[in-house]
């Protein structure tokens, strides 16, 4: 059976949202999945909410791709598009 994910994010919210004036009323889209995207919510805070150290991954915001210890802390912003991939050593 099939979910419609977004659906489900919507009704749930409708439920909330008037309860909570801080509850996210837009998305992005993280490594293909929609989040909500709190006002506020920087680059490097979406990483410490993931538990993910910055150092050892790549991200892309949009067409912007960093070595995860470069990225900035940017602000990010409805419909913007991140992508975490985590660095694999090996030889």
């Amino acid at each position: 059976m099939m979910v419609d994910r977004e659906r489900l994010e919507r009704i749930f919210l409708s439920t909330i949202t008037p309860q909570l004036s801080t509850a996210p009323r837009s998305f992005m889209q993280v490594n293909g999945e929609p989040r909500p995207c709190v006002p506020g919510l920087t680059l490097h805070g979406l990483l410490r909410e993931l538990d993910i150290r910055p150092e050892r991954v790549a991200i892309a915001v949009n067409d912007d791709f960093y070595p995860g210890g470069q990225a900035p802390d940017r602000e990010l912003e409805e419909a913007d598009v991140v992508e975490i991939v985590r660095v694999i050593g090996g030889g």
